[in-house]
């Protein structure tokens, strides 16, 4: 059940790493597409420029789609956290709060803490009580089914 909660929650993150690359990916063909710029770092290609040009935009074309569906995909693993939460009538407001900025606000141990005015370690106990209730929530939910 660890795993299923970890890939929940971590799941926006890894989606977010594949954004990045996949935006990084974006902005090397646009350069590679800009007429007169010399780049060592990309082969060489023995074409004319318009079919260069033309290949690459719809190379980079093809690249967007994907960073669409990726952006909705990220959303939807963020709406699934959130419902995640809403459905846990167990958590308290801290536990929620916790889980809400460590996992969709990407925050930092030390940022937490000082949001609750209190010490990391004791950031880390409210996490760590925070998903074992949700664990035994999705327990629960897989043995209704």
């Amino acid at each position: 059940m660890r795993d299923e909660l970890y890939q929940i929650l971590t799941a926006p993150r890894d989606t977010d790493r594949e954004i990045r690359d996949l935006t990084e990916q974006i902005y090397t063909l646009m350069w590679i597409t800009v007429p007169g710029a010399i780049r060592y770092d990309t082969p060489k290609v023995q074409t004319s420029p318009e079919d260069k040009m033309a290949f690459m935009s719809g190379e980079v074309d093809e690249l967007q789609r994907k960073l669409v569906e990726l952006c909705k995909r990220r959303r939807r693993e963020e709406d699934a956290i959130k419902g995640l939460i809403n459905l846990c009538i167990d958590l308290d407001i801290t536990e929620r709060q916790v889980i809400k900025w460590r996992y969709l606000h990407r925050q930092s141990w030390a940022r937490i803490a000082n949001e609750l005015a209190t010490t990391e370690r004791w950031a880390y106990m409210i996490h760590k009580s925070a998903t074992c209730k949700l664990e035994a929530f999705l327990g629960l939910q897989g043995n209704k089914m």
